[in-house]
């Protein structure tokens, strides 16, 4: 080639060093997420569709909840004698969260299980995964009492509908263990001999409906209620527990809730109430020897005065009695407490070391104050003393009558330290799944693996898109940068595989391409380039197979033929030669394989594209020595007689990279003009560098460069930079 055509192909001043440095940028950024919008649309679909998979086969659950106020409880019925030094001791959080327990409890929960027979379980059969979606929740059958042996329990059996009032229950297996009616009782016995007997109270369901029954042990029914219940209290120290259940159910899970509830409210009053009687027992065991201390009490009170000259007590006597009464009758009920105490709990129960803390408290005081009383006159102690008596025990024992008659009425059972604040009621909705939280969840999931997808492709991506980097790099101008063509691909795709439909010709079937008006302009630059060389004869070829230089070669050439030249494309290809295709797919005919061994001459393969001034010799039947053809001395004779004869000679050569044919040829043949085609975004630059290295070292000598199947969203997308290319048709309106 010419030393012009060399400089032609020098670096361009100006660009960039190297694209691989360039900073993400917002352009870059949306450009490479419209390139694979495609992708991010389908796995947001894909992610919308497992959300509607997913609310369609999961069962909804349900949660129900309801409040109750624990009123301080932990104190002995005795209690409220002490006065006010306890009530720190035993209310509040304390009271709240010993309750929790009692409320998870068998004797609770047990209660609940007995009510509602939960050791029973009926449920439809159903398909598996999906079968849920269709099931009637309106559909039940109610089973009052199943009795049979332990070695069935957890067994399922299969209870069908045989009519609107009876019913079936047979094993799995099929066999039949008794027929019964709607209402009563029915007996039978498996094929084993065990003894089973049933109680159905109501259908609801279709004839033919099936439903599996199963039995399982009451500790389990009480766990796996346990395991559903869940208690906490509402901030601290408030006293308010809050029960939730959760269900399949939503009409039964409150009313399970409420049993619940209630039975704790009940077991609550029932302990209160015997923890009454005992207290009232104690007292009734008390009062007695009070009410003697009393007797007792006035008669010495009597005595004295009788025996003695009357004696006013004086305002500070007065008050020392009023104050010593006070703290003698705090002695006695601290220990009336500590003994009513001691017969339920030993001497390290919390309450008791209280009261007794207390009573060593209120003795030192006593003590304290008697020093006071005894520097009084003789006649006012004396006296002071005999009235503190008579009113310490009267106090305590007007004080015990009146707490053995509030005994009494817990003892009836009608009042417990608890109360149901809320009770359960039927959720408005499920608390999952939540069909708003599925969706937006899923949908968002598949948006972010969308775009983990198109940026991961981006950035694995190594071929190279933009041609100014091509530039840059390789030193060889780009002469022509030609777009991906749909239409050529949709009709591609719509005559594979059909034999009697040739390959369609671009610029022929479809001109007002944007493609077509890309090789108009490689036309025009092709034509400065053969100015330049004074070549004829253009050598077409690329790094590897499928970059589309038989597309090239052949509008090229059409388009040539257009403005009234003689063009000749000849198909070198003669390993995988397919411009045939254009004339028949089924038949490759004589080529250039016959032509170099004299099998046939240049007007028995020349063909004609009809029309036109376009000719083609195709490669012919594939030979077993393409290479060693070519480099004979009549490759090089039959393309001077066609450079003579042609107005220009366009070879499709085979790649660099796969075989040495594209190098025999261009040194076989003065003055040839190489491009090298690029399939846009498929080649790493190291895979163009060999591919130029090696035409180079071959004595190959290239004028340029061609990307091929270019997409601009592709190459902003990879590089940050784009081709401007317009479609410019003429107004048909």
């Amino acid at each position: 080639m010419s030393n012009t055509s060399v400089e032609r192909g020098g670096k361009s001043p100006g660009r960039v060093a190297s694209l691989s440095n360039e900073q993400l940028d917002l352009k870059r950024l949306f450009a490479m997420l419209l390139a694979g919008k495609w992708w991010i649309a389908t796995c947001v679909g894909i992610g919308v569709l497992l959300a509607i998979a997913y609310l369609f086969i999961t069962p909804y659950v349900y949660t129900a909840d309801a409040l109750l106020k624990i009123e301080g409880g932990g104190k002995s019925p005795l209690s409220s004698l002490v006065g006010q030094g306890l009530d720190g001791l035993s209310g509040g959080s304390d009271a709240a969260l010993s309750e929790i327990p009692i409320i998870t409890s068998r004797s609770v929960l047990g209660q609940s299980v007995d009510d509602l027979n939960l050791t029973i379980n009926v449920s439809p059969q159903l398909l598996p995964v999906i079968g849920e979606a269709f099931n009637d929740p309106q559909k039940t059958i109610n089973v009052s009492k199943f009795d049979l042996p332990e070695n069935l329990e957890n067994r399922s059996f299969e209870l069908s509908v045989v009519s609107p009032n009876t019913y079936r229950l047979a094993q799995t297996d099929g066999s039949e263990i008794l027929t019964g009616t709607v209402g009563k009782t029915a007996t039978g016995k498996t094929p084993a001999g065990n003894e089973v007997s049933l109680l159905v109270s109501s259908i609801s369901a279709d004839v033919g409906s099936s439903f599996s029954l199963s039995k399982r042990s009451w500790l389990s029914a009480v766990n796996n209620l346990k395991g559903r219940l869940a208690v906490v209290e509402l901030g601290n120290g408030s006293g308010i527990l809050q029960l939730s259940m959760t269900g399949r159910d939503k009409s039964y899970v409150p009313k399970l809730l409420n049993s619940v509830a209630k039975n704790y409210v009940q077991q609550n009053i029932e302990a209160r109430s015997k923890d009454a009687e005992k207290s009232l027992d104690f007292l009734d065991s008390q009062l007695p020897k009070l009410k003697q201390k009393v007797n007792a009490a006035e008669s010495r009170l009597a005595d004295y005065k009788e025996n003695n000259q009357p004696v006013d007590l004086s305002s500070e006597s007065q008050a020392l009695l009023q104050r010593a009464s006070n703290l003698e009758r705090r002695k006695s009920e601290l220990k009336l407490e500590i003994a009513q105490l001691t017969e339920q709990y030993t001497s390290e129960y919390p309450a008791v070391k209280a009261d007794r803390r207390q009573l060593n408290q209120i003795s030192e005081q006593s003590l304290a104050l008697q020093k006071k009383i005894n520097k009084l006159p003789s006649n006012e102690k004396e006296l002071l003393s005999y009235q503190r008596d008579v009113k310490v025990n009267t106090d305590l024992y007007t004080s015990l009558l009146n707490k053995a008659q509030e005994l009494r009425v817990v003892k009836a059972g009608t009042i417990g330290n608890v109360r149901i604040v809320d009770p359960a009621v039927v959720p408005l909705g499920p608390t999952s799944p939540r069909p708003k939280v599925v969706v937006f969840a899923l949908t968002f999931l598949g948006l972010l693996v969308g775009l983990g997808i198109v940026v991961l492709r981006a950035f694995l991506k190594s071929g190279v898109n933009d041609p100014a980097e091509l530039e840059t790099h390789t030193g060889y101008s780009v002469y022509a940068v030609i777009p991906f063509s749909n239409w050529m691909a949709k009709e591609s795709r719509k005559r594979a595989g059909r034999q009697d439909q040739p390959e369609p010709i671009l610029a022929r079937d479809h001109g007002d391409d944007v493609v077509v008006e890309a090789l108009r302009s490689l036309r025009t630059s092709l034509h400065f380039a053969q100015l330049e060389s004074g070549s004829n004869v253009v050598l077409m070829t690329g790094p590897a197979p499928g970059v589309g230089k038989s597309f090239l070669s052949l509008n090229l050439g059409y388009l040539l033929a257009d403005a009234d030249r003689r063009i000749l494309i000849v198909d070198a290809d003669m390993r995988r030669g397919h411009l045939h295709d254009v004339f028949s797919k089924s038949d490759r005919g004589y080529g250039l394989s016959e032509l170099l061994v004299d099998q046939a001459g240049t007007e028995d393969v020349r063909r004609n594209v009809k029309g036109t001034n376009l000719d083609v010799i195709t490669s012919g039947q594939i030979p077993p020595n393409p290479s060693e053809l070519l480099m004979k001395n009549k490759f090089s004779k039959l393309v001077d007689g066609w450079r003579a004869e042609y107005d220009l000679v366009i070879i499709d050569a085979p790649p660099v990279l796969a075989v040495t044919d594209a190098s025999i040829i261009s040194g076989s043949i003065d003055k040839i003009i190489t491009f090298m085609v690029l399939h846009a975004g498929e080649h790493p630059m190291p895979e163009i560098d060999e591919a130029i290295a090696r035409f180079t070292r071959q004595g190959g000598d290239i004028a340029g460069l061609i990307l091929n199947r270019y997409k601009a969203e592709q190459a902003t997308a990879s590089y940050g930079h784009g081709h401007y290319q317009y479609a410019y048709s003429s107004d048909k309106s």
